[in-house]
């Protein structure tokens, strides 16, 4: 609601915001698929009513299911097992097997963060509908993957017009003092993977449609915009300390 005075503003002056504005919806009782989606989406129709040329791009990411699972138990739940295992279980995959889709879930309810996190649980009926996840993200202007940070980052930019692309690499320190590495979460690897592909079916479609998508469409970008992706490494290589 906020940025609709300064849009109707901006529209009325037959001319686009001179500003960049970008938020990550990372995680609240405010939901994306609710709230501001709808809110962005009656924005970008005030612009475009009034022949205004004011991008607003949806971005997202996702990540191979297990990798997701594997990064998530080592945040946030990896110390609160080690002292509370009647609650949380005593290793990954009895924690993982009570969260089933993870990934999907926090997709379409970010709020779905704090049972896996801090109840070591979803309730016993928690179902993903993958047709509500579609419907969310084919409405992205990008859903890329993790493995392809920095081209999902190039083709924001090109989208936007975002100025800055250079970051510096962050490596958090793991709630509780936890120290788990991915060897000692999952000491058989491809016990872990059928699993994950047991408990998080719907994780999996999401996965295996939007990664090839994503893929297709990068070849579609051709020689010139790889060539710039190998740029935008090197720049972004240089700058780490």
């Amino acid at each position: 609601k906020e940025l609709l005075a300064p849009a109707h503003q901006a529209a009325a002056r037959k001319e686009a915001p001179r500003h960049f504005l970008m938020f990550e919806a990372h995680f609240g009782h405010v939901e994306v698929f609710d709230t501001v989606m709808p809110g962005l989406q009656n924005l970008q129709q005030v612009y475009k009513g009034a022949g205004v040329d004011c991008p607003i791009a949806l971005v997202t990411r996702v990540r191979d299911p297990l990798d997701y699972y594997i990064s998530f138990f080592k945040w946030g739940v990896g110390f609160r097992q080690r002292d509370n295992p009647g609650t949380f279980g005593n290793n990954f995959t009895a924690w993982a097997s009570r969260v089933p889709d993870l990934q999907s879930s926090l997709v379409l309810r970010g709020m779905s963060a704090a049972g896996a996190e801090y109840n070591g649980r979803f309730p016993a009926r928690h179902r993903v509908d993958f047709g509500k996840v579609e419907a969310m993200l084919d409405q992205f202007s990008v859903v890329g993957t993790v493995e392809r940070f920095d081209e999902t980052l190039l083709l924001t930019a090109d989208l936007t017009g975002l100025p800055l692309l250079r970051y510096k690499r962050n490596t958090p320190i793991n709630k509780g003092g936890y120290r788990g590495t991915r060897a000692s979460i999952c000491p058989d690897i491809e016990a872990c993977r059928r699993l994950i592909k047991h408990v998080a079916p719907t994780d999996y479609k999401m996965y295996e449609k939007y990664k090839p998508l994503f893929e297709k469409r990068l070849q579609a970008l051709g020689d010139d915009f790889a060539r710039r992706v190998a740029l935008l490494k090197e720049d972004i290589s240089s700058a780490q300390p």
